[in-house]
């Protein structure tokens, strides 16, 4: 991780020097600050003891998730369903989007 936010300084000095477009600009400086962030996390979090017992943390913010997703996606289907057609849906982002679903189950194993 320091590595990373390392990296975001001559990266960004190079591209705001080369006058690049402003993504280009930005996203060294957006990257060294969240590599920051999460070197921090990882220093803190291992002086800090973790409980392991308790489990329902974990559970609750797992079922909300799941929640929320299964409810933006039913939005849909009860939109076809009432209108009996399919409107402001891309048929290649769905696809897209299951190929990633599918790829981040894959690479669970």
């Amino acid at each position: 991780m320091l590595l990373w936010s390392c990296a975001g300084v001559p990266l960004g000095i190079y591209n705001i020097s080369e006058k690049l477009n402003v993504a280009l600009r930005v996203q060294p400086q957006i990257l060294s600050v969240l590599s920051l962030i999460t070197l921090g996390q990882c220093v803190y979090y291992e002086k800090t003891p973790i409980s392991r017992d308790v489990a329902w943390p974990t559970t609750l913010t797992a079922s909300l998730s799941a929640g929320f997703l299964a409810a933006g996606v039913l939005r849909h289907y009860w939109d076809i369903y009432i209108f009996r057609t399919v409107r402001g849906i891309s048929f290649i982002f769905v696809a897209l989007d299951a190929a990633g679903d599918l790829f981040s189950l894959l690479s669970l194993r």
